[in-house]
């Protein structure tokens, strides 16, 4: 019994002097651990702005293909009243021929082709039926009612196709415009944030503009954009009594030099012909990201004039401020 009291007695002590030994826990990096909200609220709002004028872009591309589609449309309906006039002429054709040549007797044989004249194996037959109670000029109004009709079936079609792809356009630029007010909103409830905090997003230094000098349709887009300076971004606009965003800028200073280009980017990229950017000059048109999502038009001395994103206005920049990725020469 002795024994067993001793042996308790050392496990007690080894139990109390041993030192405590806890399980490892993870390295806080001193970044996350002190992580400064506002830079953190600065780099969302950004996130979100670019984001949006990505989509923004994205939907000034499907409004061009909007109006094309519009356009196409307006042609096929178009294309549909003509075939409708030529069969509608073709019809009474034939319905004049079998009256004159058969009046006070039953029907002439070819008004039973007239409204449903038919395609392929049946037509042959009914023709074959036919032709020995028909003329040959009757035989040829007959084919040109066939075709007419055939004509006037096709043109419906395309016009529907148009029809669907318009709405198609549609329902698409309803989901951009969403996605488009979401990112905004989000945006701006974050810019709430960082006021909150006494603080405001950065913005990259303004720098004064280059004189601009000559009087050609360059130099006019480029006197155009600086008496926008100051006005608000708005995504999808090119309005000067409302704002503007990046391409909607650039097309209206260069409308007033005369010189049209799509609302889009993209399309603006292609427009003109390439230019290194060791050889730009003031009116070059300056874009931006590998996917072309921003445009600005160039002054000189490596600054633009821009309309940069959500919540900020048309300014005067380096051109150092964003990943450059071409420019062209439009005028």
């Amino acid at each position: 019994m002795r024994r067993w009291t001793l042996l308790l007695g050392l496990l007690v002590t080894l139990a109390v002097t041993a030192p405590l030994t806890l399980p490892p826990t993870a390295a806080v990096p001193y970044g996350a651990a002190h992580a400064d909200p506002v830079r953190d609220l600065e780099s969302q709002v950004r996130e979100l702005s670019d984001k949006a004028e990505v989509v923004t872009e994205k939907y000034n591309e499907r409004r061009l293909h909007l109006r094309a589609a519009e356009g196409a449309e307006r042609a096929a309906r178009d294309r549909l009243a003509e075939a409708d006039r030529l069969l509608a002429g073709a019809r009474e054709r034939l319905r004049a021929i079998a009256l004159a040549r058969h009046t006070g007797m039953p029907p002439h044989p070819v008004i039973a082709l007239i409204g449903s004249p038919g395609t392929g194996a049946d037509t042959a037959l009914r023709r074959g039926m036919l032709a020995r109670y028909v003329t040959e000029e009757e035989t040829a109004e007959l084919a040109a009612y066939e075709s007419a009709a055939r004509e006037r079936a096709a043109a419906r079609d395309h016009q529907h196709a148009r029809a669907a792809e318009i709405a198609r356009i549609t329902a698409d630029l309803g989901r951009k415009k969403r996605d488009i007010e979401g990112l905004l909103s989000r945006a701006r409830a974050r810019l709430a944030d960082l006021r909150a905090r006494g603080a405001s997003p950065s913005s990259p230094p303004r720098v004064a503009p280059p004189p601009v000098s000559g009087d050609g349709k360059a130099a006019t887009a480029v006197r155009a954009a600086l008496s926008q300076v100051g006005k608000p971004y708005r995504w999808g606009q090119a309005d000067p009594r409302v704002g503007f965003d990046c391409s909607g800028l650039t097309m209206w200073a260069y409308a007033q030099a005369g010189i049209s280009l799509p609302h889009y980017t993209g399309a603006q990229y292609r427009m003109g012909r390439k230019v290194a950017r060791s050889q730009l000059r003031p009116g070059d048109l300056v874009f931006f990201y590998s996917d072309l999502h921003h445009v600005g038009l160039y002054l000189g001395d490596g600054t633009m004039v821009h309309a940069p994103s959500s919540g900020r206005r048309v300014e005067v920049v380096t051109i150092a401020t964003r990943p450059y990725a071409g420019a062209v020469r439009v005028a």
